[in-house]
């Protein structure tokens, strides 16, 4: 009987220990496709894998993002799209805040319309904005893949699992009379007030040959990114037409906030040069983070994982004083009478 409860014994313990590992091994690899899941809340979509976090707040483009799939993390990074303007003045670069005008649309203040699609690949939710005075329509179409996917016309690969690639998407907006360009306005920021946490431009080597960059740096170490193409994509239809230049503008912009700028973010606005009437804009920025750089902490691990290894070590405890007292006690004697 006891040589059973032993054997019982034994087995539940591994068990216990081979349900933690199964559990636990994602967080312990480096970056490898492992799977995506998604969540639709009340105002929010969330995108988790085992190396990132992704919310759509507010069903619009305000995007938080951060390192693995905690629900506790140190440092949480942001973009927010603010509003869309046209430009104009002597050339196709913005320089002041005074250069803007003639039409614009406050992208937080209207209502998204959105769709969830995925496969065995990939996740895409599209956001889309109609119905505009101007006739015009907007989209920001992400995508998080389980493989790495090369960005046409660069040197770089959107990330499996821990970057998410995004295109912005403007159909058929009618530019006024004189207008240079349009200019899309962001917040870039860090939403926990980390104060280990800087924003600084990539360098040369980390934007490539195609791409610029902001990286997030945590007590110097890069932990998450907001990178851009420096060229969008005309079409006529379906038809290509072109390639135009586009370029960051670091400026502030009083006439769109209702609050003072904070010194942790970072307005900035992507231009685009005007590209002609009835056309179609598409710009592919992404976000991600880099895996490398994070360790997972006990806070990584579920709370399930946890007390998982806590039964097994109970049980493997059991198990080993069951086998200390068999060895002190040695092997059970008959008493015999000899007469």
């Amino acid at each position: 009987m006891k040589a059973m409860i032993k054997h019982k014994v034994k087995k539940i313990g591994v068990a216990f220990i081979i349900l933690f590992l199964i559990h636990s091994f994602p967080l312990l690899l480096d970056a490898q496709p492992e799977g995506i899941t998604f969540q639709e809340g009340f105002d929010n979509i969330t995108i988790i894998t085992n190396f990132m976090t992704l919310k759509i707040n507010s069903l619009s483009p305000y995007f938080t993002w951060w390192n693995s799939n905690s629900s506790s993390p140190s440092e949480k990074f942001n973009i927010k799209f603010i509003s869309i303007k046209e430009f104009f003045g002597d050339d196709e670069i913005l320089d002041s805040p005074a250069e803007l005008g003639g039409i614009s649309y406050d992208l937080a203040a209207n209502d998204w319309d959105y769709r969830i699609t995925y496969d065995d690949n990939s996740v895409t939710v599209e956001l889309q904005l109609s119905g505009l005075a101007n006739g015009a329509e907007i989209l920001f179409v992400l995508t998080i893949y389980n493989e790495n996917k090369a960005i046409t016309g660069t040197d770089h690969f959107v990330d499996a699992l821990s970057e998410i690639k995004f295109d912005i998407i403007v159909n058929n907006w009618p530019f006024s009379i004189n207008a240079r360009g349009l200019a899309l306005f962001t917040y870039v920021f860090e939403s926990l007030e980390n104060s280990a946490v800087k924003i600084r431009d990539g360098t040369l080597k980390e934007d490539g040959n195609a791409t610029q960059s902001l990286q997030f740096e945590c007590s110097e170490d890069k932990t998450a990114f907001f990178e851009w193409t420096t060229f969008a994509n005309v079409y006529n239809g379906a038809n290509f037409v072109k390639n135009i230049t586009v370029r960051k503008a670091s400026l502030a912009d009083p006439f769109s906030l209702s609050l003072p700028i904070s010194p942790s973010k970072i307005p900035m606005y992507l231009t685009y040069p005007n590209y002609g009437n009835s056309l179609k804009l598409v710009h592919d920025p992404s976000i991600g983070v880099y895996p490398g750089n994070y360790s997972a902490s006990v806070d990584a691990l579920s709370f399930f994982s946890i007390v998982t290894l806590l039964v097994a070590f109970v049980f493997i405890r059991k198990y080993s004083r069951i086998k200390r007292l068999q060895i002190h006690k040695g092997p059970k004697t008959e008493n015999l009478y000899l007469g």
